[in-house]
């Protein structure tokens, strides 16, 4: 038969550690008194494994006392700890909701970036509603706000922040697309879209909408007489923006009709 190697059983007698004393059951419940204690003063929204660290902190931080020390003492000490575990707690829940929060802010980029946002562009530059060009150009303006907010956003901003910030990258947006456009008026007419799209929205969003839509009117008071007459002539831009490309485009259609009329003449012809 196999020779089995004995094992050596710890007993309360003889602890591992000859710096700590005898566990005996009165110890067992003076150090059992103090970790609920401790557990009992944690917030409520401590996890499992916070409490069994703090249980084994007190024990290791009480091994030098015994129930003859003095209470106020064992308190100070038990109470540091729970501070300690408490603060890393708070910290690690604000740094999380901060996380979530920022997330949640980036998420509701698709929201605002809609296929409404881009009625009235021309069609040669952002497609026919619900056209596959559409959904290409609304899906690269969500990319590209996107990315640049989530360089700058840390979770600590607020959804009248985010709807402004939304506001300046499609405007600047649109002057990418036509250069000869006013930032300032693209901007003006984003006001007043927030508030007709945030109908269907949820009533926090729907405060924020109002909100971000009265900042940005406020932004441009001051300059209204200038800012007006900017407008007149920034609109009739974008009017004459949107005819010229619409008759590229048709023209652009009769050349390519052309074009297949000319290919075909000649095979009936020959087939005459």
């Amino acid at each position: 038969m196999p020779r089995t190697t004995p094992v050596r059983r710890r007993t309360q007698d003889a602890p591992c550690d000859p710096d700590r004393p005898p566990m005996t059951p009165e110890r067992k419940g003076w150090l059992a008194h103090w970790k609920e204690q401790a557990v009992g003063k944690l917030p409520t929204f401590a996890p499992v494994q916070a409490k069994v660290a703090l249980r084994h902190e007190v024990e290791r931080a009480l091994a030098p006392y015994g129930p003859e020390d003095a209470a106020a003492e064992l308190t100070d000490i038990v109470t540091a700890l729970v501070a300690d575990v408490t603060t890393r707690l708070a910290t690690e829940r604000t740094d999380q909701e901060r996380a979530d929060r920022r997330e949640q802010l980036l998420r509701s980029i698709d929201l605002l970036v809609d296929d409404g946002l881009l009625r009235g562009l021309p069609v040669a530059v952002v497609g026919a509603p619900h056209s596959l060009q559409r959904r290409a150009v609304l899906a690269g303006l969500r990319r590209q706000i996107h990315d640049t907010l989530a360089e700058e956003f840390t979770g600590e901003e607020s959804l009248e922040y985010l709807m402004e910030r939304v506001g300046e990258e499609f405007a600047q947006w649109v002057l990418q697309q036509n250069p000869r456009l006013d930032r300032r008026t693209v901007l003006k007419q984003f006001a007043p879209w927030l508030l007709t799209a945030a109908v269907g929205w949820s009533p926090e969003l729907k405060a924020a909408a109002r909100n971000a839509a009265r900042v940005l009117r406020d932004r441009f008071t001051p300059y209204k007489p200038v800012v007006s007459g900017l407008a007149r002539s920034t609109f009739h831009r974008l009017e004459q923006w949107v005819i010229e490309e619409a008759k590229l485009a048709q023209a652009r259609k009769e050349q390519k009709a052309q074009d297949a009329h000319t290919k075909v003449d000649p095979q009936k012809e020959k087939a005459s």
